[in-house]
Formats: structure tokens, C-alpha cells, sequence
């Protein structure tokens, strides 16, 4: 037997084939498990999207809840109060102002009183002048002073400027003429009533002024509402 017939007389066992053949169902598995973990995790996402979207759902609605409530209790406020205020309204509207002279008579008697008003200087370092005591004090500035045209310091009237401004009380004529009498005669000395006139609405009262050598200097003639509040003085001559 020759080397060529003992070639072909040997057996070949497929080994290696098997071991391949038996390999690849391995590989061929893999895809099947991919599969399983791609719907799971499409499943996951969906819950997710599920959970987020009841989230949202659940706020929009609390947040409903809360605005209609805040919206209805504001309502409810400007409705108690529109009552109140209209129930206020309804009081004043039945409410009457009634005067009180007396009470009036007392409160100008306290602002005159010395010892209770006192005007600031109007310029820092001095006392206020007599003047400015006058116009801005016992006058209250709502009257127009004008001056005598024979002396540029005396002066020779008083008068309320409008009738929308409310009178100053004089209620002491003769303490008035004795702390500004000299703004009237540049020689004052004291003044002394001469004469009143009264009617319905007005009181006028007229003083003759006295200087130092016990002479009539001029005249002082006061215009008076019927609650003593001055309208007018005029400052003229003396008349015997």
C-alpha cells in the first residue's frame, strides 16, 4: 500500500465543527435580550411621563382652588367695606353742627391771653415788634393794613381782606388800644370809650385817644360782628 491509499484510509473526526456549530446558538441569543431591556425601558419613560403629567394636573388645580378663594374672600372685603363707608356717610348726613358762642368766647379769650400765645421773632435774634405782633398775631394776617398819610409809622386803618376769611376776635377793645395804641398816636398815652352803636348784625365802638399831656389826640373807630370779631378800624382825628 502505497503513502497515498494511507491518506485516504484515515478517518477524519469533525471536532472543531461541533464545537462551532455548537457556539453559534450562543451568539444568536444576544438580540432576544436586547429587546427585552429596550421595552423595558420604554415602559420606565412612560411611567414617568405618566407621574409628571398627574403632578402638573394636581397643581393646576390646587392653584385654581386657591386664586378663586383669595378672589372670592377680596370680594367679600370690598363689600364690608363699601357698607361701612356707607354707614358712615349715613351718620355724618344726620349729624348737625350746632355753634357754641360761649365755648367760642372762651377759646379767643385763652389765644389772646399773654401768657398762652407768644409769637417767634420773625427774624433769629430779636423779639417781635409790636407791629408784628399785630398782623401776624392778634390779626392773624387776614387783614390789610394801610398807613396814615401824614406819618409813614402810624397807622390809619384796618380791613378784612375777602369775605371768605374768618374775623379775629377783639373781645377787649381797651387792652387792645392799650398794647397797639401807639401804632394809631405816636403820643399815646391811654384811650377812654366815647360812644356804641349797636344793630342787628354790627357793633361799632369809638374811643378817643389821650396823649401824654392828657389831650385828645385822635379817634379810634371799631366795626365789630355781633360775636365781637373785628371787620374794620379806622383811625381818625379827634372830635370834641
Amino acid at each position: 500500500m502505497d503513502q497515498d491509499q494511507k491518506s485516504n484510509n484515515v478517518l477524519q473526526f469533525p471536532g472543531k465543527r461541533k464545537e462551532e456549530e455548537v457556539a453559534q446558538p450562543v451568539a444568536q441569543g444576544a438580540p432576544h435580550s436586547n429587546s427585552l431591556a429596550f421595552t423595558s425601558r420604554i415602559l420606565s419613560n412612560k411611567l414617568i411621563a405618566g407621574a409628571v403629567l398627574a403632578v402638573m394636573v394636581a397643581s393646576a388645580a390646587v392653584n385654581n382652588f386657591v386664586y378663586r378663594s383669595a378672589y372670592l374672600r377680596s370680594e367679600d372685603l370690598a363689600s364690608n367695606s363699601q357698607e361701612s363707608m356707607n354707614r358712615m356717610i349715613a351718620s355724618v348726613e344726620k349729624f348737625k353742627w350746632e355753634r357754641d358762642a360761649a365755648w367760642e368766647k372762651d377759646l379767643a379769650e385763652r389765644l389772646a391771653s399773654s401768657h398762652i400765645r407768644s409769637l417767634a421773632s420773625t427774624n433769629i435774634g430779636r423779639a417781635a415788634t409790636q407791629e408784628e405782633k399785630l398782623r401776624w398775631g392778634v390779626l392773624e394776617e387776614k387783614y390789610t393794613i394801610t398807613y396814615r398819610s401824614d406819618s409813614s409809622d402810624q397807622i390809619g386803618s384796618i380791613l378784612l381782606q375777602g369775605d371768605k376769611n374768618e374775623p379775629a376776635y377783639v373781645l377787649d377793645r381797651e387792652k387792645f388800644l392799650s398794647d397797639f395804641g401807639h401804632l394809631f398816636e405816636a403820643n399815646f398815652d391811654f384811650a377812654q370809650l366815647k360812644s356804641v352803636e349797636k344793630s342787628e348784625q354790627n357793633i361799632i365802638e369809638s374811643y378817643t385817644l389821650f396823649g401824654k399831656d392828657s389831650q385828645p389826640k385822635g379817634e379810634v373807630r371799631f366795626e365789630l360782628d355781633r360775636h365781637k370779631r373785628l371787620l374794620s378800624l379806622k383811625v381818625g382825628g379827634a372830635q370834641i
